[in-house]
């Protein structure tokens, strides 16, 4: 199964922006020291916006389901102070790993065509 990668928006408010930073901080350092399938995890944002935005990038579904469980009580804080907007997922993912993020409204999309070097 080939490579999975997210987009996903969020909107945080002003209040909460500190402890947005240091959860998503947080979030880095255990995909830093914890997930090497994890290919990427970056954050994202248009100054004075409200809006965020995480990229990640894993390696198949195991490693997406290992991140999702080293990052689940971040994950919950993070849900606490923001709201998601968007959650767009491209590549095939096996069905446990969708039944994980159904009801944040994930959107998937389906691999057509393309070039990657």
């Amino acid at each position: 199964m080939p490579t999975i990668k997210f987009a996903v928006e969020l909107t945080v408010s002003h209040i909460q922006l500190d402890t947005f930073k240091r959860i998503a901080k947080e979030m880095n350092e255990i995909v830093h020291l914890n997930e090497p399938d994890t290919l990427s995890c970056k954050w994202f944002y248009h100054e004075g916006d409200d809006k965020w935005f995480l990229t990640e990038k894993f390696r198949d579904s195991d490693a997406f389901l290992k991140h999702l469980d080293e990052i689940s009580p971040q994950l919950d804080q993070l849900f606490e102070i923001s709201e998601v907007n968007r959650f767009d997922v491209f590549g095939e993912m096996a069905f446990n790993a969708r039944v994980a993020i159904a009801s944040l409204g994930a959107k998937h999309y389906t691999y057509w065509s393309g070039v990657s070097h």
